[in-house]
């Protein structure tokens, strides 16, 4: 207990001064700090606490644990979900630009501490922000636990490699109280940096974002305003895989393409200019990142949409693939090799409209198909069926039998021929395709 020496005392000058003296004790180990309590050493624990300061770690081991305590303890963001779209963001995570993750992401988190040696003006830290595109976490000026962190990682080192090194009962009890009080150390610092977060100043973008709340909250918040910047074509609504199959379902599907619809085509269209194959694999990829940031999710059920409306084509080793192998492809993963994605072939109306009505003549009913490469497919599974029909009244009794093969024989030829060869070629033979009928 400390008591004044006179009433007319400056308290704060004097609270500092102490505070200097209990420091110059702390540095000269005659006593020990844990948190806001000091202790007075004996001679043994003088010289172990003079060890601890004198145990050599790496800045980046300091760090490392820094990161840990910022984003696995105090924020808890493995990633960050979008409310609106329901899609996990993977980030980067850094410690004064200092990478803490395993991996490397296209939108990251750096929190900037006291003892960052980069740029420190917050004009400077404004224009960073804009450089790379991450929230920068900016901590107020207090160096308080980044001291304690190092003081943590030492004791931890120290109690680690001396633990089994001396058979001294006492050496033994001072490790075990060392190491009791660090986990008490690294308690108190993770309420420290919790604190420098919910008090830390924002940036994203080249502006400061003011979000009240605890660390997480206003983290998250302020790395959604990231993702708006970046991904600037985001999608507004969520897909899930589920739907795929629904999205394959023609019956469904009316009005105009929606704007993520003709993102997809002119993405394909940009590659077949320049005289690539699109792959679905790297498709996906380019989606993935900006401008669009879409999860692989969200990109299939649209690709689902298009094929829907006939607007694109899959094709794998086996050539063009019909629905159910495209939902296969879609829904496994280990489907999506070797699949590439193009755009059908623009056909005029009067093109469509012809094997339409010839359809519908032919087939004896009005054809359901609107676009071109439904009503292609359409009309190659009704040569099939009509076939098939024509097969179960074959008889070689019969004396027109050779000229139903001759017709079965047909069939099964236009059922495989190309959609090209329906709109530029068979209308020559429609009127002959009618006489046989």
């Amino acid at each position: 207990i400390l008591m004044y020496s006179r009433f007319d005392m400056d308290v704060e000058a004097q609270k500092d001064a102490i505070q200097k003296a209990l420091a110059k004790l702390e540095s000269q180990s005659y006593v020990e700090r844990n948190g806001a309590i000091y202790s007075f050493l004996t001679d043994t624990e003088k010289d172990i606490e003079r060890q601890i300061k004198e145990t050599i770690i790496d800045e980046t081991e300091v760090t490392q644990a820094l990161g840990d305590i910022v984003y696995d303890e105090v924020l808890d963001l493995s990633k960050v979900k979008d409310p609106v779209t329901g899609q996990f963001h993977q980030y980067t995570r850094k410690i004064d630009g200092y990478r803490v993750s395993p991996r490397e992401f296209e939108l990251g988190i750096n929190v900037i501490t006291p003892q960052y040696s980069g740029f420190t003006t917050q004009t400077a830290l404004l224009a960073e922000s804009t450089a790379f595109p991450s929230v920068l976490v900016v901590l107020p000026d207090d160096m308080s636990f980044i001291s304690e962190l190092w003081m943590y990682k030492k004791t931890e080192k120290f109690c680690r490699i001396n633990a089994s090194l001396s058979d001294q009962d006492d050496i033994q009890r001072i490790i075990a109280d060392k190491k009791e009080k660090n986990i008490r150390r690294r308690k108190e610092i993770i309420d420290q940096v919790r604190v420098a977060i919910t008090d830390a100043t924002l940036l994203v973008n080249g502006s400061e974002k003011s979000v009240a709340g605890n660390p997480k909250d206003r983290v998250t918040s302020a790395f959604m305003d990231l993702v708006a910047s970046v991904y600037i074509k985001k999608l507004d609504r969520e897909f899930k895989e589920s739907e795929i199959p629904t999205y394959l379902k023609t019956s469904l599907l009316d009005g105009e393409l929606t704007a993520p619809e003709r993102e997809v085509l002119v993405q394909i269209n940009n590659n077949k200019a320049q005289g690539t194959k699109t792959e679905l694999t790297t498709l996906l990829q380019t989606l993935s990142r900006k401008p669009f940031g879409w999860a692989d999710t969200a990109s299939k059920c649209i690709l689902a949409l298009l094929f829907s409306r006939g607007k694109i084509e899959f094709t794998n080793g086996l050539g063009q693939m019909n629905a159910e192998a495209v939902k296969l492809a879609l829904t496994n993963s280990r489907e999506l090799q070797k699949v590439t994605v193009d755009v059908v072939a623009d056909y005029s109306a009067r093109e469509v409209r012809e094997l339409k009505n010839f359809c519908n003549d032919f087939f004896g009913y009005a054809v359901q198909s609107k676009d071109p490469k439904n009503l292609a497919d359409e009309a190659k599974e009704n040569f099939i069926r009509l076939r098939d029909e024509l097969i179960q009244i074959q008889d070689a009794s019969l004396p027109f039998n050779d000229r139903l093969q001759e017709i079965c024989n047909k069939l099964t030829s236009l059922s495989n021929k190309e959609r090209d060869y329906l709109y530029r070629e068979l209308p020559e033979s429609f009127d002959e395709l009618l006489d046989c009928r």
